[in-house]
């Protein structure tokens, strides 16, 4: 606590008492009044009082009768304290708020380590004008102590961010689209391997100037994006005409000029067949690829799928479509069937 050096006393008819000894407690003055002076610290009114000492002054009158006197708020500025007067025996808790703190005076120096955490800052007290450029790293953050509703939009770029810092761990599911990437950002040095898949694109988002040549590969592209499925017809005159459909060989053979998987088949016939089922065939040099052949039912006009056997052709395979039954009453006419296939 602070002593100080000259406390000078003026008692009822302005004679003025020198007191020595005199100490601050707690903002409270004691007199060190002796026998030898002639003023009484238990019967003293004094009409003024100053104060010096750490190069400030007070002046003021008071009640000095019991022996103490206790100073106004504000009494005492920085001015009267001496470096290190006021430390932490001395403040309550909680007895200095931020409306007792001047504007910047309290700063690193005043702080000790790690004497600031999180039960001292009120919620949004700290904006982005109170803190230094690269004052806050990962030293100073804990692990999620930031999301996304304490970033403004924009408020981080590229510059603030080092090589990885941000990986899948850090990104919410759907939380980067193409409005938050730059023209040509994203590359074959930005992807890992297998990275993106065709669940990855948007329709028609991918044109030739995206692709390097002989990057896309078929390995890349889904089934679906593989088709290769063959039509045949029969019962069909040249003019487009109904024909009845007859047991025999339609169209010439197909010679595959690359590998594919055969998957399923579907049919469709105009006019229906009575008495009768029409039975569809399809042969991979010379032999069917069914188990169980599509059949198209009396009075049905489309075929059933059939079970396929043999699954793959090879390139330079010949494949032929063959109808090997037909209604009795009514053949039917008019068949449109195709075979679905993949390239492999």
């Amino acid at each position: 606590m602070p002593s100080f050096a000259n406390v000078e006393l003026a008692d009822t008819v302005g004679t003025w008492r020198t007191l020595y000894n005199a100490i601050a407690q707690h903002l409270t003055i004691t007199t060190g009044i002796g026998s030898s002076n002639t003023v009484s610290a238990n019967t003293l009114v004094a009409n003024a009082i100053i104060i010096r000492a750490g190069g400030g002054q007070y002046s003021g009158s008071h009640d000095f009768s019991n022996g103490t006197m206790t100073l106004p708020i504000n009494t005492v500025g920085n001015t009267h304290l001496v470096q290190g007067a006021v430390g932490s025996y001395e403040i309550a808790n909680d007895a200095v708020s931020n409306t007792h703190i001047q504007q910047g005076a309290v700063g690193s120096y005043e702080l000790a380590n790690d004497s600031v955490t999180a039960s001292h800052i009120e919620i949004d007290s700290i904006a982005n004008t109170h803190l230094q450029q690269g004052s806050v790293g990962s030293y100073e953050l804990a692990n999620g102590s930031v999301t996304f509703s304490h970033m403004e939009v924009d408020s981080i770029a590229n510059t603030i961010l080092q090589q990885g810092a941000v990986g899948s761990y850090e990104l919410a599911n759907n939380a980067v689209s193409n409005t938050h990437l730059q023209q040509s950002a994203v590359g074959a040095y930005e992807l890992a391997n297998g990275a993106v898949s065709n669940t990855h694109y948007q329709h028609f988002s991918i044109s030739a100037v995206h692709v390097v040549a002989g990057s896309l590969t078929l390995d890349k592209l889904a089934d679906n994006a593989k088709a290769y499925d063959i039509p045949f017809f029969a019962g069909w005159g040249a003019d487009g005409s109904a024909e009845d459909l007859a047991v025999q060989q339609y169209g010439g053979l197909i010679i595959l000029p690359r590998p594919i998987t055969f998957e399923s088949c579907i049919g469709f016939a105009n006019t229906v067949p009575t008495g009768a089922a029409v039975i569809v065939d399809i042969e991979k040099n010379g032999t069917t690829i069914f188990s169980s052949k599509p059949t198209m039912g009396i009075g049905a006009n489309s075929t059933s799928n059939g079970t396929i056997s043999v699954s793959t052709a090879d390139a330079g395979d010949m494949l032929a479509f063959k109808i090997t039954q037909i209604g009795s009453t009514l053949a039917g006419a008019r068949l449109s069937f195709s075979l679905k296939a993949r390239e492999t």
